[in-house]
């Protein structure tokens, strides 16, 4: 396992960089660019506007907290540790196996979804060896130097910052009338079909079912905002670094997911057969009613792009998990919540125990794969 540190601590080695980087987009992935397409479908444009910046103060306001916490006690447990700190050794190991258990069964559905997307171009070749290939290469950037994971996870997210801001552009252009026909769209799909749909009810009953299930969707879409939460731990100079993190939160909630889904419900209408069916695809480009916005203007070419960015987006995000569930263990076993040899780390600072455990977690990717397409 290497070399142990004797004493058993995270390094703090990200760069101010990094962190911010992380604060910014660490949260941005398919469910805003592909499941915003079944909150728009359920609730029209209107439900899922309203959803998302409902769910964006709440992030806000929980992630303000935390970066107060994390300023004011700069400490590496993450959020179990501050539970047990301020509440009670109870909820923090409810807090941490909880959190754990997410990212550990997230990670194999992450890894399976970038297969997925590769067999848009191969569909020939079996989503198992691509399984087994990222797993490697996020295994490898998480076994290095922490700030080896930092520097990988600050280009990604540039990509994803990138694309995000290439969609939500092309949508307010096509809204605004620049598609080849030149038709000037606005908010006429707010009035045709309408600002709400309806939900497995008709009329008043099935518009506020359409908007409970945007509030689902939107709590899906902002999950992975609380990770920069985890980064604090190995973040230079917390007090200054976390403070700057944190202010990036609100004008990253406003415009990547609340101008992003009033543009897309300006550019779509809810009604579409093409996004109706493509709220039941996979994990690829053809799902994101982004693309299909830019489809139905007549612009060809922009799946195949944008299938190539997603796989940055799940690729970063298997990444992280890796990432997130090792220092949760690492918190657990610091506050005696774990077995001890989840709290040890190498010289470097990298709880190789931690992502040891995790890795196994990946074996579910290739296991799910094989009873969803078992071989004759």
């Amino acid at each position: 396992m290497g070399q142990s540190d004797p004493t058993n601590h995270l390094h703090r080695e990200f760069k101010p960089r990094h962190v911010s980087m992380i604060a910014v987009a660490g949260a941005i992935g398919t469910g805003l660019i592909i499941g915003s397409g079944t909150g728009l479908v359920r609730g029209g444009p209107a439900s899922l506007l309203i959803a998302y910046s409902i769910i964006g103060a709440v992030v806000y306001f929980i992630m303000t907290a935390v970066g107060e916490m994390a300023t004011m006690l700069p400490m590496d447990k993450g959020f179990a540790g501050y539970a047990t700190r301020f509440v009670d050794p109870a909820l923090g190991y409810a807090t941490g196996w909880n959190y754990f258990l997410k990212y550990a069964i997230v990670l194999p559905n992450n890894l399976t979804a970038a297969g997925i997307i590769i067999q848009y171009w191969r569909p020939d070749l079996n989503v198992a060896i691509f399984v087994a290939t990222f797993t490697v290469a996020i295994v490898f950037v998480n076994i290095l130097h922490v700030s080896f994971f930092g520097e990988a996870e600050f280009w990604m997210s540039v990509v994803k910052l990138l694309v995000i801001i290439m969609l939500i552009l092309s949508c307010f252009v096509i809204s605004l009338g620049g598609q080849p026909s030149g038709q000037r769209i606005g908010f006429s799909y707010w009035r045709h079909p309408g600002a709400f749909a309806t939900y497995l009810e008709d009329g008043s009953t099935g518009r506020f079912l359409g908007f409970w299930a945007c509030m689902v969707q939107a709590c899906f879409a902002y999950t992975g905002t609380e990770v920069v939460g985890v980064a604090f731990g190995e973040a230079p100079n917390p007090k200054k670094t976390v403070r700057t993190a944190i202010r990036q939160t609100l004008w990253r909630i406003v415009f990547f997911y609340v101008v992003g889904v009033l543009v897309l419900g300006m550019a779509v209408p809810h009604d579409n057969e093409r996004l109706i069916g493509a709220t039941k695809k996979s994990t690829s480009a053809a799902a994101s009613p982004f693309v299909i916005a830019v489809q139905l203007a007549g612009i060809p070419v922009f799946p195949s792009v944008v299938n190539a960015c997603l796989l940055v987006f799940v690729i970063s995000a298997a990444n992280s998990d890796i990432y997130i569930g090792s220092r949760t263990l690492y918190g657990l076993a610091h506050d005696g919540l774990a077995p001890r040899a989840f709290g040890k780390t190498t010289a470097k600072g990298v709880p190789m125990i931690g992502i040891a455990v995790m890795t196994l977690f990946t074996a579910l990717g290739d296991i799910l794969q094989w009873y969803q397409n078992p071989r004759p």
